[in-house]
């Protein structure tokens, strides 16, 4: 046995990237035949658009692990469908495949969660901090953090608020947004802009309430370490964290609805974290 890491760029299919796809189907061609794969692993929807046809051309099993749900062009849609099987990160993610694919060429298979070595004693409550943990993107709803921490502000005396992650390349410029946006709602000085930790147990113990409020989340990651480390969580119903959470621990929630509703979590205490990570580890 052995490993070796290729580099084969990758590009989607559309008509003004046809010749940078067709170089990218011929170094995977040349990848295969000298590698002789028994299986072809493809670890998203774009890597299989490239994958598939090589693997098909060489009689080559092709399995496809979805991470993200297929809002994508409709050739890459119709290339998934031919792979062997399909492993998705939740329902939600592999959703579209229902109408397009046999059922049992379908998995879900939920992301694996590191048990982390948080205190699971909940901190004083009334001097909470309310955590988010994510890329600073638009589509993880930090702008919706800041908004309730507005309202929380007055609500809830000595709160404070706590954001870790970074911007991402694709959204350059979007800290800089979220910091304007909180100074203009003279919110700036109660909110920590931690930026990428590497020791985030330590917030997770520190936190009265953690706060998941994504547009989009094809699994909700975030959601499941909280309830983990037993922390309260609020989290938005899209894509995959209604999937993830238990609504009798977690206030599963509409971006529309208001931070009262928050403030019933960080009233409602601790939830059973070692439930929890036995419930997960089951899924």
């Amino acid at each position: 046995e052995r490993f070796e890491t290729v580099i084969c760029p990758l590009h989607n299919l559309t008509k003004r990237t046809a010749l940078h796809y067709a170089d990218s189907l011929r170094r995977l061609w040349g990848v295969v035949r000298e590698f002789k794969p028994y299986i072809i692993h493809c670890n998203s929807a774009s890597v299989a658009q490239i994958a598939i046809p090589v693997a098909m051309l060489h009689g080559i099993p092709v399995v496809v692990h979805l991470r993200n749900d297929l809002s994508c062009p409709a050739a890459k849609r119709y290339l998934v469908t031919k792979a062997s099987a399909v492993i998705a990160n939740s329902v939600f993610t592999g959703s579209e495949l229902k109408a397009c694919i046999d059922q049992q060429k379908r998995h879900v298979i939920y992301n694996p969660i590191e048990i982390l070595n948080s205190n699971p004693r909940m901190p004083r409550v009334d001097n909470p901090m309310v955590l988010f943990v994510g890329q600073i993107a638009s589509v993880k709803g930090v702008d919706t953090f800041i908004r309730m921490a507005a309202n929380l502000k007055y609500c809830v005396q000595k709160s404070t608020f706590v954001i870790l992650g970074d911007e991402p390349y694709h959204a350059e410029g979007y800290l800089r947004e979220m910091k304007d946006m909180a100074e203009a709602m003279d919110i700036l000085s109660y909110i920590e802009f931690a930026g990428h930790v590497t020791n985030v147990e330590k917030y997770y113990s520190a936190a009265s309430l953690i706060v998941v409020p994504s547009r989009k989340e094809p699994f909700g990651r975030v959601a499941a370490e909280a309830m983990m480390a037993g922390r309260p969580v609020v989290a938005s119903r899209v894509g995959g964290l209604p999937e993830v959470v238990d609504e009798d621990d977690v206030r599963v929630l509409e971006l529309r609805e208001r931070a009262g509703l928050a403030l019933e979590a960080v009233r409602k205490g601790p939830i059973d974290g070692d439930a929890r990570r036995q419930d997960l580890q089951r899924h």
